[in-house]
């Protein structure tokens, strides 16, 4: 009996997934991470016996290589029956050169899309790209059943959650699905097929290279209006405490040395987050970590920040994006901003880290919801603050507000980028100059206050990062 063929499949990024924000003030934060959403993805495929290799583009371009070349290579040597890229909205464009390329290189191949943008928009993805499925849910368990169907139209019908053309040409949508319900039931991260080694950053973003990432739950249920996260459904879910010290023990023996988590919401429930953090202790796993964002001023305790720092975490982020109560109250935030300096105040008596997270050109803003914003930066205790400017993503009720208003301006949708000024809506009160002028200014006026400085000296000068400080902050604003 003939051997069965097993399907070859690669897994790929855009290149310009990290060098899209390199116009951000804050340039010393652009460095490639490794996609926990690439390895999860290949993880469920070779649990279904599917061979699989990740391409890590972003990785390549940060290093100085041609993308086109990097993958011309793979597709040459490897030559994969599926390719299947992953991007947001501003890297559509992208992924239709990308696409073409493959195209032209393997004819015969299968092209999937999946991310957030395919999710929204799985129609233009089929007829503006060369991709044949787009994926418009949580790829993990499906894409390993679109593999399994090897483009049997029959097979493909049955898969909840996707898009394709059929032999006419017609798009066929099947029923939306309801997503990974437990994520525990998720294998562990493929990163055996990624250079771990290559993932390092400067050293005032981690403790100690090289950096993994990582996700302990998915989803939010709160109602931000800017918010493109929506789209999969306002829902969480998180895995146990076992399970994410599991993944931590496993990603330090694959290589890492701290562990970045990217959740939209760690604390959503604050007893997991505290066994979390128990059971690192229990079983005394020594590795650093934190929580890049995904804490809410709300849910936030001081026997959480120390029990986080008992267990080697050492940063935490916040969304706060802005200082005007009125503001918050627009785009649905749920938040008491008063409630932020007592977060602040817990994390800073533990001895973590903080970044604050705000955003300009939110609904109703105005010259001086924006002076509040500057304001209540200053105000707080934070060790880090980005600003960046708010953008209508597809998908978000902020861009069918804007729409409904007639106010959208562009479906370029490059030009949908936080750091960038591009005139993609006209806001209600604002012009785009002036946002961008009190970009410039947020970052001046926090971090060059004689407060600010002084406190950054003395605790540099205590952890002996007093040169590498300077260094960034030369590279960042001179």
């Amino acid at each position: 009996m003939e051997k069965k063929k097993v399907p070859r499949v690669l897994i790929s990024n855009m290149p310009s997934g990290t060098s899209l924000y390199e116009e951000s003030k804050i340039k010393v934060a652009v460095v490639p991470r490794p996609s926990v959403a690439m390895a999860t993805l290949a993880a469920c495929c070779l649990e279904r016996g599917q061979d699989v290799k990740l391409l890590d583009l972003s990785l390549a371009q940060f290093e100085g290589k041609v993308p086109g070349e990097v993958m011309t290579d793979i597709l040459n040597s490897y030559k994969p029956d599926f390719v299947c890229f992953s991007f947001t909205t501003p890297l559509f464009d992208e992924c239709c050169e990308y696409a073409k390329f493959v195209r032209e290189k393997l004819p015969n191949a299968t092209l999937v899309a999946g991310g957030v943008h395919p999710t929204i928009y799985p129609e233009e993805v089929l007829k503006k790209s060369e991709s044949d499925i787009a994926v418009m849910a949580e790829g993990d368990f499906i894409l390993p059943q679109i593999i399994e169907a090897n483009n049997d139209i029959t097979k493909l019908e049955k898969i909840e959650g996707i898009a394709f053309k059929d032999k006419k040409g017609k798009i066929i949508k099947t029923p939306r699905g309801r997503g990974v319900e437990n994520m525990d039931d998720l294998p562990l991260p493929a990163w055996n097929l990624l250079p771990v080694k290559k993932y390092t950053m400067p050293k005032i973003m981690t403790k100690k290279n090289p950096v993994g990432s990582m996700e302990t739950s998915r989803g939010c249920l709160a109602g931000c209006t800017y918010c493109n996260k929506s789209v999969f459904g306002r829902k969480w879910s998180g895995k146990s405490a076992k399970r994410v010290v599991d993944e931590l023990e496993y990603m330090k023996k694959c290589g890492f040395n701290e562990v970045h988590v990217y959740d939209d919401m760690f604390t959503t429930d604050l007893d997991r987050a505290k066994d979390i953090c128990d059971l690192i202790i229990k079983r005394g796993l020594k590795i650093s970590w934190k929580l890049d964002c995904g804490i809410r001023i709300d849910s936030v305790e001081p026997e959480l920040y120390k029990k986080l720092k008992a267990a080697g975490c050492y940063g935490v982020g916040y969304g706060l994006e802005s200082g005007s109560q009125k503001i918050l109250d627009k785009i649905h935030k749920g938040l008491n901003i008063k409630e932020a300096h007592n977060a602040i105040k817990w994390a800073n008596e533990a001895g973590i880290e903080t970044v604050g997270f705000f955003m300009f050109g939110l609904p109703g803003e105005t010259v001086e919801t924006m002076e509040e914003t500057i304001k209540l930066a200053t105000q707080l205790k934070l060790d880090y603050a980005k600003v960046t400017l708010a953008t209508p993503f597809p998908g978000t009720a902020l861009y069918a507000e804007l729409q409904a208003k007639g106010r959208i301006k562009s479906q370029e949708w490059s030009a949908y980028n936080f750091h960038t000024p591009s005139k993609v809506y006209d806001h209600d009160n604002l012009d785009w100059d002036v946002m961008q002028e009190y970009y410039e200014k947020f970052y001046k006026k926090y971090y060059f206050r004689p407060s600010y400085l002084i406190r950054r000296l003395v605790r540099d000068i205590k952890t002996g990062n007093l040169f590498s400080d300077m260094y960034y902050a030369f590279k960042t604003f001179i």
